[in-house]
């Protein structure tokens, strides 16, 4: 018999941030190269293929709106940007947590 996963676990969530940063990435491989954008996005971030193509199904009226117009495109970059800042604030984090340990450790010990 295969291995059966715990029917209460969950996938991954992503935030809307990282969600904006892989489908940029879709975008723009495929603005690039013409297509591919969804399998280098899958091998890149570690996602699936299938969730990547179900955000874009259900974005789909929002990427259609943000290639037709050119006041959207203020929307895409604000949405780069997001994913920049959200990628600075999750390292900073990384950085933080050893403090934050010795921080609780010493705080334990008084």
């Amino acid at each position: 018999m295969g291995a059966h996963q715990n029917s209460n676990s969950k996938g991954k969530r992503y935030s809307e941030a990282e969600k904006a940063k892989i489908l940029n990435h879709v975008e723009q491989v495929n603005s690039k190269r013409g297509r591919g954008g969804i399998t280098s996005a899958a091998k890149k971030y570690g996602v699936t293929a299938l969730t990547i193509s179900n955000w874009l199904r259900a974005n789909e009226p929002l990427a259609l709106s943000m290639r037709s117009s050119n006041r959207n495109s203020n929307a895409a970059e604000a949405l780069r940007r997001l994913a920049e800042i959200h990628e600075k604030i999750v390292e900073r984090e990384h950085e933080l947590l050893p403090l934050r340990r010795e921080f609780e450790k010493l705080k334990r010990s008084l």
